[in-house]
């Protein structure tokens, strides 16, 4: 009987994982676009490739794929989002008490953040609102008449 052992790739060390945040920022124009069209995927598959080629090209303990580091970063993304998400439920929470604290990786929560916003940005809403230094009627108007900056 022969069974298909699937080896299994080493844990990413934090210099491993500080190369490829640094490779993804530098290739973020396309890396992170969210078109769908062939050209856009070929242009993707491309790129990562070269993210491969210079992560490996580095010298570092071990040699990954391009569908490796993909994965990586994406299994980074979606912690992140987890981490946004449970931190906004946590504000929005009932019932008193001290708000709680979720530990995050101050490393790559300022490059994370910046491509994981959820924001829409220049819509009013309850949270535009909010954010307002003085809800006078003047300031509705203005808001009600599209000549407002947040």
């Amino acid at each position: 009987m022969t069974e298909k052992l699937i080896k299994r790739n080493p844990v990413f060390q934090a210099d491993e994982i500080n190369l490829l945040d640094s490779l993804v920022f530098k290739y973020k124009h396309v890396l992170e676009n969210k078109q769908k069209g062939a050209v856009q995927v070929a242009q993707k598959s491309k790129y990562w490739n070269i993210v491969a080629d210079e992560f490996n090209a580095a010298a570092l303990n071990v040699s990954r794929s391009a569908l490796n580091l993909k994965k990586c970063w994406e299994n980074r993304k979606n912690n992140k989002k987890a981490e946004l998400c449970a931190e906004k439920r946590n504000k929005k929470k009932t019932g008193g008490g001290p708000e709680e604290t979720i530990p995050t990786n101050e490393a790559i929560d300022q490059f994370l953040t910046t491509i994981t916003d959820i924001e829409v940005h220049g819509v009013v809403d309850s949270d535009s609102l909010r954010n307002m230094s003085s809800s006078t009627p003047n300031n509705f108007e203005t808001i009600l008449q599209g000549n407002y900056t947040i």
